[in-house]
């Protein structure tokens, strides 16, 4: 049946369940099991697995068209029912019965489809060495969480000796606009094998990761991102026992940096994917990881993240990114008020007073807890604060459960500057106690 069926998209249900439950009979344990015959497997791998991990015009189109998509079933298995997820699972299910003899057809069939792709037209050569990659991830990983990545790999496969010679290659060469597909699913593996792959390599290929965040292709740039994000979260052990960051902030400073202000711009412009959760959680994670080190860039930055502020307020539709808008805005503060918090104060009083002035429900409980760190380290009491001290204590805002720690933490400011204001306080104690 699956190897009647062709490579129509009105195929494609089909053709993964039938995959899906070819993995589940491989993953049974059973009395002279057909996939502990070399024969068995080399047939379901030729002619199962590898027509099915090649990328199709219409899996193309995808990536060209909406690559939000695109990113969601790749990058977030949001693509159970699809042939290469199928495929990948069926992979990893006949690794567990015959690890090497699985390996050794597909690491064959990896050489061959480099040796094609060295012979074929540009376009089909991408996506002969794209299959190439995706056979790759689905050889060596063995266990993976998607908070941590790639916790065990097959033995049998040389991450790194791939990296070497597909990988870097690739996402050095220039211009950044040529195969984009390709460039993709190189920095998916850089993310893949994040665990695995040695600081040193990956500190000299930084900036011509960090660079890709300009490519025209929204999957290019999304994925430039999410792999910063998950490098800067990785962590060893470190000889007492401890979990420390396996990156130095000082050494990843200049490129790290250079990559927020593109970020901005594309958010502000709406360009690719409209209000880009991926993008906004790496700047983010880039200031919360680079910490003093990102100070001065920081700074500098909250002029565009107020924009982006005020420009979502008008239609706060992703949570998601909302979230993260605030988690970069919040890593700049921590880092920044202490230092310079009139500045700060300036940069981000205003488009918080219109986000309440418009009663914006959605950035409320953001902009009370960011509210609090202002006022704690603000030398001068602004009026806005004055004037907004009577709404904090309306019953309606305690009613929304998720305004409550934002509203307890500003209120604490307000004790903190008892002396400012020592009348408020007295004159509303009573409202206070009861909420």
């Amino acid at each position: 049946l699956l190897v009647g069926l062709d490579q129509q998209e009105k195929n494609d249900q089909l053709v993964a369940k039938g995959i899906q439950f070819l993995s589940s009979t491989a993953a049974t344990q059973w009395p002279q099991s057909p996939f502990e015959d070399p024969n068995v497997l080399s047939g379901i791998c030729e002619k199962v697995v590898f027509p099915n991990v090649l990328l199709r015009d219409s899996d193309v189109e995808l990536f060209e068209d909406n690559p939000l998509e695109y990113v969601r079933r790749d990058m977030e298995a949001a693509d159970q029912e699809t042939r290469r997820r199928s495929s990948m699972d069926l992979v990893k299910a006949m690794g567990r019965v015959n690890e090497a003899k699985v390996t050794e057809i597909l690491i064959g069939y990896v050489k061959a489809l480099m040796e094609k792709a060295s012979q074929a037209a540009a376009g089909q050569a991408e996506r002969f060495k794209d299959a190439c990659i995706f056979l790759c991830i689905a050889m060596a990983v063995r266990e993976q969480t998607q908070r941590e990545g790639v916790t065990a790999t097959n033995q049998n496969v040389n991450v790194l000796d791939f990296f070497s010679s597909l990988v870097v290659p690739e996402l050095t060469s220039e211009p950044l606009s040529q195969r984009p597909v390709l460039r993709a699913s190189c920095l998916k593996f850089v993310t893949v094998f994040r665990n695995q792959l040695p600081r040193e390599q990956i500190s000299q290929l930084l900036p011509a990761i960090c660079k890709h965040i300009t490519a025209e292709s929204a999957v290019v740039h999304t994925y430039a991102a999410i792999c910063i994000e998950k490098l800067l979260r990785v962590k060893d052990k470190t000889p007492q026992g401890q979990v420390a960051p396996r990156y130095d902030p000082v050494s990843m400073k200049g490129p790290l940096l250079q990559m927020v202000q593109p970020i901005l711009q594309i958010i502000a412009a709406s360009k690719g994917i409209p209000m880009n959760e991926y993008l906004m959680r790496t700047v983010a994670r880039i200031f919360a990881f680079l910490k003093q080190q990102g100070a001065e860039t920081g700074l500098a930055m909250l002029g565009p993240l107020s924009a982006i502020l005020i420009a979502m307020a008008a239609n706060p539709s992703n949570p998601v990114f909302n979230h993260n808008l605030f988690e970069a805005v919040a890593s700049i503060v921590k880092v920044c008020v202490p230092t310079q918090p009139d500045t700060v104060e300036n940069t981000l009083l205003p488009p918080f007073g219109q986000i309440l002035e418009r009663n914006v429900v959605d950035f409320l409980p953001y902009t009370f807890q960011i509210m609090g760190l202002l006022l704690d380290a603000s030398p001068s009491v602004k009026p806005l604060y004055t004037q907004l001290f009577a709404r904090l204590l309306t019953p309606e805002l305690w009613r929304a459960q998720a305004n409550v720690p934002g509203l307890i933490r500003l209120l604490r400011a307000y004790f903190t500057k008892h002396a400012c204001f020592a009348e408020l306080l007295r004159s509303n104690m009573q409202a206070i106690l009861e909420r």
